[in-house]
């Protein structure tokens, strides 16, 4: 199966670093998925959940906003703050 690298990061360092199948980012207007061989793209992301799905299953994480790039496979995100979806506030 194809994989995708993505690194989530905020102002404090690396959240996040791995490869997946796909994931799914809350847009300005809507969610949107990235999967293998996805165009370039450069998105600002609204403050949601963002889905990373493996091979194996899913995760999610909340994020406070910030901008998704795309470049050949490698997704960087960009956010001003990140937590896991199931952690308390």
């Amino acid at each position: 199966m194809s994989k995708i690298t993505v690194d989530i990061v905020t102002p404090k360092g690396i959240h996040y670093s791995g490869q997946i199948i796909g994931m799914t980012a809350p847009g300005l207007d809507g969610r949107f998925q990235i999967l293998y061989n996805h165009a370039g793209l450069l998105a600002a992301l609204a403050p949601g959940e963002i889905e990373l799905i493996h091979s194996s299953g899913s995760q999610s994480v909340r994020i406070g906003g910030g901008l998704l790039e795309v470049i050949k496979n490698q997704v960087n995100v960009m956010v001003e703050s990140v937590e896991e979806a199931g952690d308390a506030e």
